[in-house]
């Protein structure tokens, strides 16, 4: 936790059950971190949620790379 931001890691799992970015379920398991930053105005209300993880490590366990 910072002034003016919020830091979260997470590992996300799952199981591929439904479509996702155009790709049909592959029933694989997945398993990946994500980092989200939150930032807040000066009323300290959520002013913008950036999100990122590595794209290449979930289509990777989908078998699509």
């Amino acid at each position: 936790i910072a002034d003016e931001a919020i830091i979260m890691e997470v590992r996300v799992t799952g199981t591929h059950t439904g479509e996702w970015k155009g790709i049909p379920p592959t029933g694989k398991k997945v398993e990946f971190p994500v980092c989200a930053v939150f930032t807040f105005d000066d009323s300290d209300r959520i002013e913008a949620e950036t999100v990122y993880f590595d794209r290449m490590t979930v289509l990777g366990q989908l078998g699509i790379l």
